[in-house]
């Protein structure tokens, strides 16, 4: 008998289900606010999805199932069973540690419940925080989360170190800080800026906003800031159009302001219709020269895109962010917002010095 190999032979394909045990799938479920009108919390999540499978594939890791939940939308057992069977739960970014706005812990406990019940790990990824209250209770319910044996990760947009001695205490993981997901849009939605526009994008925000966070700006107020930031613009001949992120109450607030302003006959020229998509928002924003917005992540979407902006800053997790890429100055204090000539100032210094060179890849 022959000792020689026949190289020529051909092994027999795997059948499927040999397959899937010589390779099986690896099911992430990222758990965010996937059908939220605002669409920058939409952003994080696709930009979360985008990370996921680049990071797959630069190690090598093959059969990668993601999908979705919104947290909001998981009190049938049939999508908290979804929990179950993946291998890792990911909250994907945004404020998720927070307790006074939105009622969040109370949706994530059951995830959470039931991730640690089966044993599948969590991570909470680029998470925001606000505030931190021992004598409130959803605060301590979010406490006791982070210290579940599920939670294997956690990483920070903002501020990691206060989590640290706060929430994390006692832990022997320790949380870090990253950049918020969104600084991908770009990437993630192939988007790029349109380098010929002169068009400033003026993103709005709904009334309550400011007053929710205990700042004194009410709906009067408001609307006279931009009404006389959109007459200087106009009297400089600057062109603009009001957007928003998407959310109903913002965009209630948009047609409250050109009625303000009396350009009701003139929405379509001086408005963009509200962004269907989170996709659409992006393009929208990539349009711009420069943006001037209230929300957050229409000011990361821009940071992305390499649009300057400027801020209108409600919550201290916009002015972290400003101070993370260098820009803190363009991020405003609601006591400089009745300064119109100032804030057409710190606009214009923004066109003309864009970002530090390289600002955007560190991040």
């Amino acid at each position: 008998m022959s000792d020689k190999v026949n190289i020529n032979v051909i092994p027999a394909p795997l059948t499927k289900e040999e397959a899937a045990v010589a390779e099986p799938d690896t099911k992430v479920l990222i758990c965010g606010l996937m059908q939220c009108r605002n669409l920058g919390d939409v952003v994080i999540s696709d930009c979360v999805k985008y990370l996921i499978k680049k990071s797959a594939k630069k190690d090598g890791l093959k059969n990668i199932k993601i999908s979705t939940l919104d947290i909001r939308r998981q009190k049938d057992a049939k999508n908290l069973n979804r929990v179950r069977n993946s291998d890792l739960v990911v909250f994907p970014g945004g404020g998720f540690i927070k307790f006074r706005q939105e009622s969040l812990p109370g949706y994530m406990v059951r995830i959470m419940s039931r991730a640690q019940k089966y044993g599948i790990p969590v991570a909470f990824n680029a998470v925001g925080m606000e505030g931190y209250d021992e004598q409130d209770e959803n605060c301590q319910l979010l406490y006791d989360m982070l210290h579940m044996r599920c939670t294997r990760y956690l990483t920070s947009r903002d501020y990691a170190e206060d989590i640290n001695h706060t929430y994390y205490k006692d832990r022997y993981l320790v949380a870090q800080r990253v950049a918020d997901p969104a600084v991908w849009a770009a990437d993630t939605y192939k988007v790029k800026r349109d380098v010929n526009s002169d068009v400033v994008g003026l993103g709005v925000a709904r009334e309550g906003l400011f007053l929710d966070y205990g700042l004194p700006l009410t709906k009067e107020d408001l609307l006279s800031i931009w009404s006389n930031l959109i007459k200087a613009l106009e009297s400089e001949g600057i062109k603009y159009k009001l957007f928003t992120n998407g959310l109903r109450q913002d965009e209630e607030f948009l047609t409250d302001l050109i009625a303000y302003i009396g350009k009701e006959d003139e929405r379509d020229e001086i408005s963009l219709p509200s962004a269907e998509t989170p996709k659409q928002l992006v393009e929208y924003i990539a349009g711009f020269s420069s943006v001037i917005a209230c929300r957050m992540h229409a000011n990361i979407i821009a940071f992305s895109l390499g649009i300057p902006s400027v801020a209108f800053v409600w919550n201290d997790k916009l002015r972290f962010f400003g101070e993370s890429i260098g820009c803190s100055e363009r991020y405003l204090d609601y006591t400089k917002l009745n300064d119109t000539e100032y804030i057409v100032k710190v606009l214009k210094k923004a066109q003309r010095e864009g970002y530090e060179e390289g600002i955007l890849k560190r991040e």
